[in-house]
């Protein structure tokens, strides 16, 4: 087993101070262009890779960055709420977040920018907390950060690749079967039911959709169609309000994204509330649906334990006690219905007071 190259070898073998090696290889000024250069293809050469255990004991604690969206609202404050959790539990750790708030998980270029942020911050992990198809916008920085040693690790939306530790997500599959299995027994076979769709782009999207259609096939389900919202709500509430005029025989519909609030109210506004409707997530306004009774039952994906569990294992990799490479851990989701929605009052309680702006 070779010996880990360190900031001495390096300084030894320029003949320089190992405080010289140490500010070209963390970005620090006060040393010319010319010299930092030198350092950084002597380092490469000798393939050094940086100690952030080390360094993480060394001040005391480490610092994680942690790429968070803005939108959808309520799922993307959820699984912020679960890293901060996260944060007070591993309190002996003294684990410090820095945080880049990025619009949506299509936001590539913006969350290309967040990243190389982060990297010239010198934190000692990532959490990058949803990516797309297109993430291949920014594998270059993903592979700057895997250069680096810095340990990655993605939540939601795309599969595990090389240069993360790791993904962690809700297991779309169940999902999927869960609501083709609500429909059938609530509905029966033969009913014709529709799908409507999230971001294509997002993985956890096409899978739920092909394990909803697999399933709808299995139950006996007659599925009319899959239309696809873009994660728009008032794409969603025109959808349903045109099948209600072109197939007037629509007795049931399967929301698999976070639009499922503004499906209920065009149902209300039409009189409708007779159609069996599935969505997904959990937060006060939908809540509110499922107890009126034009939501039936919503798949819980449980975002704030997939922000938890994300910091957490992030926190070990930093310290080496992740011993598990590319890992994937997929939670598995929840049907809430009227009858246990009550289970979830304190879960719905905290997100309701941050809506509000009160302390959480």
């Amino acid at each position: 087993m070779t010996n880990r190259v360190t900031i001495k070898d390096i300084a030894k073998e320029l003949d320089i101070s190992t405080t010289t090696v140490s500010k070209a290889l963390n970005g620090l000024s006060k040393i010319s262009d010319e010299t930092r250069e030198t350092i950084l293809q002597k380092a490469e050469q000798m393939g050094y890779k940086p100690n952030h255990i080390a360094r993480a004991m060394a001040v005391g604690g480490c610092r994680i960055g942690v790429v968070f969206f803005e939108h959808p609202r309520e799922y993307c404050y959820q699984i912020e709420y679960g890293c901060n959790q996260a944060v007070k539990e591993l309190a002996d750790y003294r684990v410090t977040i820095v945080p880049k708030y990025v619009p949506t998980i299509l936001s590539e270029t913006l969350i290309n920018t967040a990243l190389i942020e982060l990297l010239q911050e010198n934190v000692d992990g990532i959490v990058l907390t949803g990516a797309s198809s297109h993430s291949y916008m920014y594998d270059e920085t993903l592979d700057e950060i895997h250069k680096k040693n810095i340990p990655l690790l993605i939540t939601t939306g795309k599969k595990n690749n090389s240069t993360s530790i790791g993904h962690i997500n809700f297991d779309a599959n169940v999902a999927g079967n869960l609501a083709a299995q609500f429909l059938s027994y609530a509905l029966g076979k033969g009913a014709p039911v529709v799908l409507l769709s999230g971001v294509g782009e997002v993985s956890h999207t096409d899978t739920s959709t092909q394990a909803f259609m697999k399933a709808s096939f299995d139950y006996g389900l007659s599925v009319l169609g899959i239309h696809t919202t873009n994660d728009d709500e008032f794409i969603a509430y025109y959808l349903v309000e045109k099948l209600l005029k072109t197939n007037p025989e629509l007795k049931g519909i399967y929301v698999n994204h976070f639009n499922s609030v503004s499906v209920c109210k065009c149902l209300e506004e039409h009189g409708r509330t007779d159609i069996v409707v599935v969505g997904h997530d959990l937060f006060p306004e939908l809540a509110v649906k499922i107890n009126l009774g034009s939501l039936d039952a919503t798949i819980f994906s449980d975002p704030c334990e997939i922000g938890r569990r994300s910091m957490i294992r992030m926190v070990n990799a930093v310290y080496g006690y992740e011993k598990n490479s590319h890992f994937v851990e997929k939670i598995p989701p929840i049907l809430i219905m009227k009858s246990n929605l009550p289970s979830y009052s304190d879960y719905l309680r905290i997100f309701g007071q941050a809506e509000t702006g009160q302390t959480v």
